[in-house]
């Protein structure tokens, strides 16, 4: 499971406030940190490589990821 902050990333069907979040969530990304680091934006395209490393693990439980693991 992931816990991230808003995605950026291009998306194929129009949506404007998703757009206005973006921008709004990449020039408040350098003012979260301590706490509210895993708030922050983070590119889609780096999620989805972390989950594709992280696919195959074997554990028990269940495991969460923030920004910063990512």
């Amino acid at each position: 499971m992931t816990r991230t902050g808003i995605l950026l990333g291009h998306r194929a069907q129009a949506r404007p406030m998703e757009a206005i979040g973006q921008r709004l969530a990449t020039a408040l990304s350098p003012l979260m940190v301590g706490r509210l680091s895993g708030y922050g934006a983070i590119d889609a395209k780096t999620v989805a490589k972390a989950i594709v490393g992280l696919v195959g693990q074997t554990g028990n439980g269940c495991r969460a990821y923030d920004n910063a693991a990512l």
